[in-house]
């Protein structure tokens, strides 16, 4: 009771509605997207995935411009903003007829949620525990992504591409009253608020520019790319390499979505016994150890489990990430940019995934994968080493000044 109480609280709804409800939920129903550009234009698989990525680079470009300046916006005006390109932008998809007239609609929402998903992630990096928070909110967006994956199929599979577009306006449209809660900058009082005083002008951008800013986003993109890398060839290599039917891996991908719920419970309970720095060092190779397995199995069962598996070892480390980055800027530009290191992360796989494997076959693919998680980790032991330092160092400073009152 008390668990469904913290998650249906403001204070977690706010940011599940900006972050998945807006900023993440084109990525949720990303497939389904993609074959309804094909099916709905007549275009080839290299040109609906051009304006998917026409609309990965708008959200990127958004998140990272809004990102520095996060914290002196007024963030209520701006999440409202972004939502209404969003809509707007959904709408005129629906309204074209042809791959050419869809890209500026597609440049026009891709602003929008890269611009609702900054704003996100900056209010949950403002809070007082941003760690348990974003742990409630992955959990919320788990429960999101299975529902999506059970309605948006039967709307794409009627109405194509327009019956992925009302999904998403429905949902954002949906998603208002708790919108309407976005806190200000200066409503995070007490515990709340960041204890640092913002940094104006050119310095504000320059605080990205940081190794450890840097290294956050770095572990980030990373981290998508090995995840977004296999994603991409999951069903290829379910259905060409090992032989399921159709029918039989959608079950396996639906199981896949209903076990996601796993990981941000896994880390809640996780979280009380071990240290954070740990489950990010855990996530972060089982992960990568689960994804290089699926690429390189022959075995139908272990293939199956694996992909179960995956979702549940992607939605736990996913949370330790953001967690983690949250704790390096308490003033929410490292994670709000983090967004936008998650949609390049979405536009730079599929070239990589797609180079590996006219390389080496799929154990090119499993090289890249290797190589990835490698970058991840060394990212992520360089962002705990500095942060723990940051925290040494405030609390040698507070030991003094506790001494002299």
């Amino acid at each position: 009771m008390k668990i469904f109480e913290t998650l249906t609280s403001k204070n977690i709804l706010m940011p599940f509605a900006a972050i998945y409800g807006i900023g993440l939920a084109p990525l949720l129903v990303l497939p389904y997207l993609f074959s309804a550009y094909i099916t709905s234009f007549s275009i080839s698989e290299s040109a609906a995935g051009l304006l998917v990525t026409y609309n990965l680079t708008a959200m990127c470009l958004a998140a990272f411009a809004v990102a520095p300046v996060v914290h002196r916006l007024p963030r209520r005006p701006l999440v409202l903003l972004g939502t209404a390109l969003a809509v707007l932008g959904n709408i005129g998809v629906v309204m074209v007829n042809d791959s050419a007239s869809v890209i500026l609609p597609l440049l026009l929402s891709g602003i929008g949620y890269g611009v609702v998903l900054a704003v996100g992630n900056a209010v949950v990096a403002g809070y007082e525990d941003p760690e348990k928070t974003f742990d409630r909110v992955v959990l919320l967006g788990t429960v999101l992504f299975i529902a999506l994956l059970v309605l948006t199929p039967q709307f794409a599979s009627r109405f194509a591409l327009d019956g992925v577009m009302l999904v998403l306006i429905a949902l954002h449209l949906l998603c208002l009253p708790w919108l309407m809660a976005t806190p200000e900058q200066r409503d995070l009082v007490g515990e709340g608020a960041s204890v640092r005083p913002p940094q104006v002008g050119k310095r504000s951008y320059l605080f990205l520019l940081t190794p450890l800013s840097l290294a956050v986003l770095a572990m980030v993109l990373f981290y998508f790319i090995r995840d977004t890398m296999i994603w991409m060839y999951a069903e290829r290599i379910g259905v060409h390499r090992l032989g399921f039917e159709p029918g039989a891996l959608g079950f396996i991908f639906g199981v896949h979505g209903a076990t996601s719920l796993l990981g941000p419970l896994l880390l809640i309970w996780a979280g009380k016994r071990f240290g954070r720095s740990a489950l990010l060092i855990f996530g972060i190779l089982a992960s990568g150890g689960v994804t290089l397995a699926v690429s390189q199995t022959d075995s139908q069962w272990l293939y199956g489990g694996l992909v179960i598996a995956w979702s549940t070892l992607h939605f736990f480390t996913y949370s330790c990430l953001m967690g983690v980055g949250s704790v390096a800027d308490k003033q929410g530009r490292v994670v709000a940019a983090a967004g936008g290191a998650v949609m390049a992360a979405n536009g730079i796989a599929p070239v990589v995934a797609g180079y590996s494997v006219e390389w080496g076959g799929y154990a090119g693919l499993g090289a890249g994968l290797v190589l990835f998680v490698g970058l991840t980790l060394i990212s992520a032991l360089y962002v705990i080493y500095r942060v723990s330092k940051v925290a040494e160092d405030a609390q040698d400073e507070a030991s003094p000044q506790a001494s002299e009152a």
